[in-house]
């Protein structure tokens, strides 16, 4: 007997037939349970499907539970390079003579340098010993040759150490750097005598271009006809006037005593700043 189709309702219109092999079995009272949703037998729905049933539901099983695609993989991260190390600096010194570290912020300019005691006093400052030496001789001013123009006399010769005759400004100049202190260089009998030592310790002075100070000894040369050397005179500075250019001095054996003089800065070779 032929298999009778259902009815199937809607724009379809009453009365049309859907074939049995086609229409969906669900749960229910007709076309009605279908559109309420509720569900047939999944084995009978799995059995009309056929054989491609197996290969749908691995496929809809693989969809759902598929692992997540994989990630490419991070780039390396390069490691991290230490800083060469910078070169290493000596520890600060230490010990006597050695200033100890200014502090931070402090100032690092060095105090100004100043002459102690007999210490050689530098370039532009006045020397303490020739400033002494210069006060002995300005208690001497008024001794006096005796006899005149004899280079001798009780005073003359103790200036003169055994040197009784001879010419003595140098003699008077050595024998008051002793008397105002420790005399560094012993007792000169000459100009030529003085200056040689003064050269070889850095304490000469030439004239030209130099401001004398009060102390300085004074060295003058003379000459003869022909310009030739053949003595000299020396001295202590005892005032310089910038103005005029000119210096006062006290000095022995200057007209044959100890008296004091006035020259032109032109005149004198240099100074001997003790």
């Amino acid at each position: 007997m032929a298999h009778q189709g259902r009815r199937r309702s809607g724009r379809g219109g009453p009365g049309k037939r859907v074939p049995g092999d086609l229409a969906p079995d669900f749960e229910g009272t007709g076309d009605r349970g279908a559109r309420k949703g509720q569900t047939g037998d999944p084995g009978r729905l799995l059995a009309r499907i056929g054989p491609a049933a197996p290969a749908m539901a691995q496929a809809f099983a693989g969809f759902l539970f598929a692992p997540p695609p994989a990630l490419p993989p991070a780039a390396p991260v390069a490691p991290a390079v230490a800083a060469a190390p910078g070169p290493s600096l000596p520890p600060p010194r230490s010990g006597p003579g050695v200033p100890p570290a200014a502090a931070p912020g402090a100032s690092q300019r060095e105090p100004a340098s100043r002459p102690t005691g007999d210490a050689p006093a530098p370039s532009g400052q006045p020397s303490a010993h020739g400033a002494r030496a210069l006060d002995v001789a300005r208690q001497e001013i008024g001794v006096a040759e005796d006899p005149p123009k004899s280079n001798r006399g009780a005073r003359v010769e103790e200036y003169q150490r055994g040197s009784a005759g001879q010419p003595w400004c140098a003699h008077f100049v050595s024998w008051c750097v002793a008397r105002a202190g420790q005399s560094p260089f012993g007792h000169l009998a000459s100009v030529a005598a003085l200056r040689d030592w003064a050269r070889g310790r850095g304490k000469y002075l030439p004239a030209s271009g130099s401001a004398p100070l009060a102390g300085d000894i004074f060295t003058m040369s003379r000459h003869d006809q022909s310009g030739r050397e053949v003595g000299g005179h020396t001295g202590f500075v005892a005032a310089f006037d910038a103005r005029t250019q000119r210096i006062r001095t006290v000095e022995g054996n200057a007209g044959d005593r100890v008296a004091e003089r006035s020259y032109a800065l032109s005149a004198l070779d240099g100074f001997i700043r003790l």
